[in-house]
């Protein structure tokens, strides 16, 4: 029955294309390119699949919000960057080098009234990494992960793993 009467439009379904519409990362060199969007609302959630690209390559993320008070709303972001074009707080003391993508995952949470949380999580294998004042060198095709987790006013921790090494630690500022 399509009576305009009846129309419940908390369940809605949207695809909406996108020219143009970049987003600034905190801790990438590039804009986030924003694609596709879809939309699903019901009477209980907002979920949505985002397509679009870091420096050329494939993103793709899901958000999702319940709509109960208190409950945060969630991105999940799967893509890959080039490792030379990464750009974070390490990089001021670690020198990525050699060509390759990362692929990583992202986690970034909403809390309702408080700072939102990003966790990040970037395979390595493909990438060369060396820390000479650690004398620290991880070859390309060696299995490593980058590791870390930040919230807005609050220092940035990360963890490094590989077969050889294991470290961790957080920024001075946040």
């Amino acid at each position: 029955n399509f009576s305009p009467a009846k129309r419940n439009l908390r369940n809605l379904i949207s695809l909406i294309h996108l020219e143009n519409l970049s987003l600034k990362i905190p801790f990438l060199k590039h804009r986030l390119m924003i694609s596709e969007v879809e939309i699903k609302m019901s009477d209980y959630e907002v979920l949505s699949s985002i397509r679009g690209s870091i420096d050329g390559n494939p993103l793709d993320g899901i958000f999702r919000k319940v709509f109960i008070d208190d409950v945060a709303a969630t991105l999940n972001l799967k893509g890959g960057i080039n490792i030379k074009n990464y750009v974070s707080e390490l990089s001021k003391q670690i020198a990525f080098s050699g060509e390759g993508l990362l692929p990583f995952k992202a986690n970034i949470i909403f809390p309702p009234g408080q700072n939102l949380v990003m966790r990040f999580n970037g395979d390595l294998t493909n990438s060369h990494l060396e820390c000479n004042f650690l004398g620290f060198k991880k070859e390309k095709n060696q299995p490593g992960v980058l590791n870390f987790s930040w919230t807005k006013d609050e220092p940035l921790s990360f963890k490094y793993s590989s077969k050889n090494y294991d470290f961790n630690g957080e920024t001075q500022e946040g």
